[in-house]
């Protein structure tokens, strides 16, 4: 029972080294972002021989960047050194927000911005993602001490439900595409929409409910989100990085990873099995 309570209190404390470096890592990349953007437009101004109003440009990049990137950092903070959970949670959240939010709004208004693989839009994406890390690893902890479902499993329905919003978002930006082969809502919500949703709906039954079936169905999804990338890049030939490109690639990635998590936890629980045997 002590070695049992001893390795329950080793995954917490790893989880919480892993939400404060997650945290800070937020917070650098911010001021990373303010930073070169603040250079950019110092260039600019030169080129075009302007005035550069070095308060306005550090006030203004400083809110929208170094701010929520703080707060996020804040609350790691907060909740893993401080054990404030519902405080530093809180902080994490309305920082992540903001970033996602911030992120979304760019990428679908300017998202020429994101085209290429410099600096700027590598830190852009980066960014994001390690806020809702880190706020996933936040909500994890606080569900686990009430919910018997390990990391894994929980990180195999987060992958699902995200590979089930980024299907969608696929299926959108087909549907906002003024020259499309796709043509009706219906076709294409079933082809890009339906296998994220399979995806999502077989994570759920396979970490929570432990069905097998749920994995049939998860790796089914999985399966048919290939077989729609490929589809895409052979008979479409998409050949600029372009939002819809970018998007598939996330896609794709959010749902091979789903199913090597589901692979993952059947192997655990198996040797677990094995084990108690």
């Amino acid at each position: 029972m002590i070695n049992r309570l001893e390795m329950v209190s080793a995954r917490m404390s790893l989880r919480r080294k892993v939400e404060l470096g997650s945290g800070a890592l937020t917070a650098l990349v911010g001021v990373s972002i303010a930073l070169i953007s603040i250079r950019f437009d110092y260039q600019v101004s030169i080129t075009l021989e302007q005035d550069f109003r070095a308060s306005q440009e550090i006030l203004l990049f400083g809110s929208l960047y170094v701010v929520p990137g703080v707060l996020v950092a804040l609350g790691a903070y907060v909740d893993t050194v401080k054990n404030s959970k519902w405080i530093g949670g809180v902080i994490i959240i309305l920082g992540s927000l903001f970033i996602t939010a911030f992120f979304l709004l760019m990428l679908f208004r300017v998202p020429v911005l994101f085209f290429g693989s410099h600096l700027w839009s590598v830190l852009n994406l980066l960014w994001p993602t390690l806020a809702i890390v880190t706020s996933v690893l936040s909500f994890i902890r606080d569900v686990k001490v009430t919910y018997p479902a390990p990391l894994p499993r929980m990180l195999e329905i987060v992958a699902g439900v995200a590979t089930a919003l980024s299907g969608l978002s696929v299926a959108t930006l087909h549907l906002n595409r003024q020259f499309t082969m796709f043509e009706g809502s219906k076709i294409t919500l079933i082809l890009f929409g339906l296998p994220g949703l399979l995806v999502a709906i077989g994570s759920y039954a396979h970490a929570m409910r432990r069905h097998e079936w749920g994995r049939r169905l998860l790796t089914m999804g999985s399966l048919l989100v290939i077989a729609s990338f490929l589809f895409q890049l052979i008979v479409m030939a998409f050949m600029r990085i372009d939002r819809l490109f970018v998007m598939n690639l996330v896609h794709l990635a959010l749902a091979i990873g789903t199913l090597s998590l589901s692979m993952g936890n059947r192997q655990f629980e198996s040797t677990r099995v094995k084990l108690r045997g």
